[in-house]
C-alpha cells in the first residue's frame, strides 16, 4: 500500500498479482510493517481467504504469496521474517511489536527459533542499515537483502554477505505495485513452503537479480507516492506495504 492510512483490501491484489506476473514471477512475500494498523486484520484475511499451507497461500493455481513481516529494531535496522503468522504472533506478543515497540537485534534472533527466515533489509541504507550490529549476529541471519531503491549499494551488500557466509536475495520494497520485481529473487522450486525456502536460501540456491528499469520505476512511484500523500495530507514517513519478489522457478 501506498500508506498505513490506506485500509487494505483484497482487490489491492489484482494489481500487485498482475504486475508480479508480468515480470514473470511466480509469487511474491507480502511484508507490511508490524506496528502498521490493520497488519493482523490483513494477514488473518488472507488465511480466511486463500489455501494456506506452512506460511504460503495459494492466490491462483502458480502462483503463491509468502506470510511475512517487516520488524524494526531498536539503535535502527530493519529484519524481513517470512514464516507462519503464529510463529511472527508469539514474537509479537514476546515483545509488542504491534504496538510499536523495538527490540534489540540479539533477542529476535534467539526467539525467532528454526521456522522463520530472517533477512536482513536494505543493510546499508544510512537512516536505518544493519551494518551497525556485530557481526556475530549477522551471521545468525539466513540472508541480507539487495534491495530495490538502493541504488549503488549492491557491491557492499553482497561483499559483506561473502565476508558472513551468507546468501543474498533480492526486495524491491515495493510501495506501489509497479515496483513489484525490480528487485527479484530466483529460487529453483516448484511448489513454495516456508521450510523449503529457508533450506534453498540457507544453502545458496538463489539469485538477487534487479531489473534494468528499477531506477525509473522507483521515481515514477515516489512521485506518485508523494502526490497522493499531499492531497490526504500525510506526513511522508508513513509506512507502507513492502514486497520481497520472489522468482520461484
Amino acid at each position: 500500500m501506498l500508506t498505513r492510512s490506506i485500509p487494505f483490501k483484497m482487490a489491492d491484489l489484482r494489481p500487485m498479482v498482475a504486475q508480479a506476473r508480468k515480470r514473470k514471477l511466480n509469487g511474491f512475500a507480502l511484508t507490511e510493517h508490524i506496528d502498521a494498523p490493520g497488519y493482523w486484520t490483513t494477514y488473518d484475511l488472507l488465511r480466511e481467504t486463500y489455501p494456506y499451507r506452512d506460511g504460503v497461500y495459494e492466490i491462483e493455481p502458480g502462483f503463491h504469496i509468502i506470510n511475512g513481516v517487516e520488524i524494526s529494531l531498536m539503535h535502527g535496522g530493519d529484519l524481513i521474517a517470512l514464516g507462519d503468522p503464529e510463529n511472527i504472533r508469539k514474537l509479537d506478543k514476546r515483545f509488542g511489536l504491534n504496538r510499536g515497540q523495538r527490540p534489540p537485534l540479539p533477542d529476535i534472533i534467539r526467539n525467532a527459533g528454526d521456522d522463520l527466515i530472517l533477512i536482513g533489509a536494505h543493510p546499508y541504507r544510512p537512516a536505518g542499515g544493519l551494518m551497525k550490529f556485530d557481526a556475530c549476529w549477522l551471521k545468525e541471519l539466513t540472508a541480507l537483502e539487495i534491495n530495490g531503491k538502493d541504488y549503488g549499494l549492491e557491491h557492499d551488500v553482497r561483499k559483506t554477505a561473502a565476508d558472513l557466509g551468507l546468501p543474498v536475495v533480492g526486495g524491491s520494497d515495493a510501495h506501489y505495485w509497479p515496483q513489484i520485481g525490480i528487485s527479484l529473487t530466483s529460487i529453483p522450486l516448484e511448489r513454495p513452503d516456508i521450510t523449503m525456502l529457508k533450506e534453498a536460501i540457507s544453502h545458496g540456491f538463489c539469485m538477487a537479480e534487479r531489473s534494468q528499469d528499477a531506477a525509473e520505476v522507483v521515481e515514477m512511484c515516489n512521485s506518485y507516492k508523494r502526490m497522493i500523500k499531499e492531497e490526504l495530507g500525510i506526513p511522508s514517513s508513513a509506512n507502507k506495504v513492502r514486497q520481497l519478489s520472489l522468482n520461484l522457478l
